[in-house]
């Protein structure tokens, strides 16, 4: 495992079909800041 970054201002869309196997998770914390900083740029 690796420490990744998140590109807020570049969010697109995605079709799950092409995820294949989980690579990660994320802590609650660091999930509440995504989810926050993604209504930044929706809202």
């Amino acid at each position: 495992m690796k420490d990744s970054l998140l590109k807020m201002k570049q969010v697109s869309s995605f079709d799950k079909g092409r995820f294949i196997k989980l690579i990660g998770t994320v802590d609650e914390a660091t999930m509440k800041r995504v989810k926050k900083n993604i209504k930044l740029y929706l809202i």
